[in-house]
């Protein structure tokens, strides 16, 4: 007789999850049926990531990974097949020297580590409308090389005192649309509607391999540029 799945048998994709995460945060800041071609790039960009990265990270740690964890999801598969425990999650801050900002003269960004990969969820905002908004990578030099040229200035895993003293730190991230995503993911729901670039809302698929759905032809050249042409089919 097979055995039923349960709770403790069930692992998440990370991919899936945070795709589902930005897509809610489009909803929740731009409203329904929004995408960065319907409002156009800066406003895309500005009402999305309203708050700072920190805010992001720590919104994730103390809010999704509890989330999680009551529903009896410990573990996630990574992009490179890899397992790992959702508790490992970890925060790390890198100060990149940036002459263009005023008084301080570099940049603070704070990203998501698991398993020695780096996730980057506001990822365009240092790169680019042409980056994705999750970015991936494999190593801390991977990650610094991305910043277009800003030489780093140091690079550190957050401790307990700095993450108390982030705890509640601007306005809470997981509205209604983001729970109502999650919810989604754990009750075995697929994501519906997504641009696979922006994470608004999708209106037409890939015509080859019908996998992927885009707000417009401008994130779906993206897109292609960026992944899709090797993935596509495949």
């Amino acid at each position: 007789m097979m055995k039923e799945e349960s709770k403790e048998d069930r692992i998440i994709d990370l991919n899936d999850l945070f795709k589902r995460i930005l897509h809610g945060f489009v909803r929740q800041q731009l409203g329904q049926n929004q995408s960065v071609l319907s409002v156009g790039e800066n406003r895309f960009y500005q009402s999305v990531f309203t708050d700072s990265c920190t805010q992001l990270t720590s919104s994730f740690k103390h809010q999704i990974i509890p989330f999680l964890s009551e529903n009896g999801i410990q573990q996630a598969r990574l992009p490179n097949g890899n397992l790992a425990k959702v508790s490992d999650f970890c925060v790390y801050r890198g100060n990149y020297v940036d002459a263009s900002i005023p008084v301080f003269g570099r940049i603070s960004h704070d990203v998501l580590e698991i398993d020695g990969t780096f996730i980057d969820i506001s990822g365009a905002q240092f790169r680019g409308s042409s980056a994705p908004l999750i970015c991936w990578f494999s190593s801390p030099t991977e990650l610094h090389q991305s910043f277009q040229g800003r030489p780093l200035q140091s690079f550190r895993k957050l401790t307990i005192k700095d993450d108390s003293s982030t705890r509640g730190f601007g306005r809470d991230q997981v509205g209604s649309e983001v729970q109502k995503e999650l919810e989604n993911m754990i009750a075995g729901k697929e994501l519906q509607s997504c641009c696979e670039w922006c994470y608004g809302h999708g209106k037409s698929q890939c015509v080859q391999c019908r996998s992927v759905e885009y707000c417009g032809k401008k994130c779906q050249r993206c897109h292609w540029k960026s992944s899709h042409k090797q993935a596509c089919c495949s």
